[in-house]
């Protein structure tokens, strides 16, 4: 995803779409056995030749037990995707993908990292995040529906995070609503910032 989007110069919403529709039933799936990815950005999101999305790289995954909110506190996975609670060694379980979801769909409709605009390294990103301070743009001509389960992602208790069913029961009606278009690439690259 991050190379497909990095490169062009211009992408249908609705291919996003869709490949977030399946990443999401992918992640979800994951959560409904027992498993958090820990590490979701846009490089571990493949896309096929037929821009089928395919979520990889499970080398930082675990299966969440009843040991599961004692053990996974250490922090894990990348600055720019991290939720608040791993940022701060606390215990944490699969809501942590959720607010990654949101960094990574603020990505794909901004067209620039989380938080580039904010001129920051990863590691202020990090404390800032932990702190509250900051979370990734929402453009304000993303669909309101979409946007609102977006800033649901990043609540800062994450018990009250939505869930991935949840979350493409939201993209699916958008994606039935709303017209999706054509986006106009920014002239900024993602590699610029970091």
């Amino acid at each position: 995803l991050f190379d497909r989007i990095a490169t062009l110069d211009h992408y249908s919403e609705k291919q996003a779409a869709h490949a977030f529709v399946q990443m999401n039933e992918a992640i979800g799936h994951c959560h409904e056995h027992g498993i958090v990815h820990r590490d979701l950005k846009p490089s571990n999101v493949l896309l096929d030749g037929g821009l089928r999305a395919k979520v990889s790289d499970m080398g930082l995954a675990r299966i969440l037990d009843e040991d599961a909110l004692v053990s996974l506190t250490p922090e894990t996975g990348s600055y720019l995707y991290m939720a608040p609670e791993v940022v701060c060694h606390c215990a944490y379980a699969a809501q942590a993908d959720v607010w990654s979801w949101a960094c990574l769909a603020s990505e794909v409709l901004t067209l620039q990292r989380p938080y580039a605009r904010r001129l920051l390294t990863p590691i202020q990103v990090a404390v800032n995040v932990a702190k509250g301070k900051i979370k990734p743009d929402i453009p304000p001509e993303t669909p309101p529906k979409l946007a609102a389960i977006m800033l649901a992602c990043f609540r800062s208790e994450r018990t009250s995070r939505p869930t991935f069913s949840e979350i493409s029961a939201v993209m699916n009606s958008v994606m039935a609503e709303q017209p999706l278009r054509e986006k106009k690439a920014r002239s900024q690259k993602w590699g610029q910032c970091f």
